[in-house]
């Protein structure tokens, strides 16, 4: 049974083109380390040894100028000679004050393709709810990174979004709910229709699968409000197929693209539509809404580039595995990513508007 079973994946992989074999065989080869239990400060060792002299650079100034500075518990320090600061194999990177080993990690990586609730991945990865949380914070902030990079080509579809403006999680932070008592989940708003206690996102979507989508502002958008959202993500000669909302022929203009608006309570006009981006609005609102059962709106970017990788990027499973772990070797963490700082961000981040109409 063994061997008849051996026998059909071997069929079904070779029935797979050239680059999707390719890609399986990199993924299944650079993930064998990583299935050990083998720690974070040993494994980097090995990856990061990048300099002429054996030791790494310095992560805070970037000088060769690096000797050792003894042990703390076993892992090894160095202090750079130039800026006088110390630090270990795993400071500056992803792996940041992470006390955990490797196999946690990318067991993590693969509850986070599957869109598991936190506390399901913290039963799977042997971690704690907290640290759960943590660290998908930490990847989504680096594939903010990605989002930012993301540009849109050819038939682009664009239309907002609106949210509940929410402060789940603020208890500790009462200045963030704006002396707005709190809500349970579901409830209705106080004002009916797209007030002021509604965000707005405008998004954009093309038919290659690339997306994009920022909070923005509140109630109702303006015509500056959708330029300062999308006019840097719309490649010129483009072609935008909008709805009937008065601000998108300026923002057409400004990306110097052929606009395509279809009139109020009509669905096409001749082969274009815009149900893709309402297919895009759908994903979105449940992944949020259902199967997360609300987001915080200041972490609302965050899933919004989560949506866009996993859910709506035609990108195949093992492709975007390898783009995760490319991201988690390579980036360097930002001062925002840390633990202490997550849960303290600006509880609406707004974009600010650089547009005057």
């Amino acid at each position: 049974m063994f061997t008849t079973a051996v026998d059909k994946l071997l069929s079904q992989f070779f029935a797979l083109s050239a680059e999707e074999r390719s890609c399986i065989l990199e993924v299944l080869t650079n993930t064998r380390p990583i299935n050990s239990s083998e720690g974070v400060e040993n494994f980097l060792s090995k990856r990061l040894d990048v300099s002429k002299s054996g030791r790494p650079v310095c992560p805070h100034c970037g000088s060769l100028k690096v000797v050792k500075n003894g042990k703390h518990f076993g892992a090894q320090r160095f202090i750079c000679r130039d800026c006088e600061k110390s630090f270990g194999w795993s400071s500056g990177s992803f792996f940041n004050h992470c006390k955990k080993e490797l196999s946690q990690w990318f067991k993590y990586v693969d509850c986070f393709m599957d869109r598991l609730p936190l506390r399901e991945c913290a039963r799977r990865c042997e971690i704690s709810l907290d640290t759960a949380f943590r660290w998908r914070h930490r990847l989504l902030d680096n594939l903010q990174k990605i989002h930012h990079s993301v540009k849109l080509t050819g038939v682009v579809e664009a239309d907002e979004v609106y949210f509940s403006i929410s402060y789940k999680g603020s208890r500790k932070f009462p200045a963030q709910r704006a002396g707005r008592e709190p809500k349970k989940r579901g409830m209705r708003s106080a004002k009916r229709g797209l007030s002021n206690e509604k965000v707005c996102v405008p998004t954009a979507v093309n038919l290659e699968g690339k997306s994009t989508g920022v909070v923005c502002n509140l109630g109702k958008p303006t015509t500056g409000n959708l330029k300062a959202a999308l006019s840097s993500k719309i490649l010129p000669g483009s072609t935008l197929v909008t709805d009937s909302l008065g601000g998108y022929p300026s923002l057409a203009e400004s990306c110097r693209a052929i606009h395509i608006q279809i009139p109020s309570k009509k669905y096409k006009k001749g082969i274009f539509n815009i149900q893709l981006i309402n297919y895009y609005h759908s994903a979105l609102k449940g992944m949020i809404n259902v199967r997360f059962r609300g987001v915080a709106t200041k972490y609302l970017n965050n899933y919004i580039v989560y949506n866009n990788f996993v859910t709506f990027a035609k990108e195949s499973f093992m492709e975007k595995i390898k783009i995760l772990k490319d991201e988690i070797f390579t980036a360097r963490i930002e001062k925002r990513s840390y633990s202490a700082n997550i849960s303290k961000r600006e509880p609406l981040p707004l974009l600010k508007n650089q547009y005057l109409l």
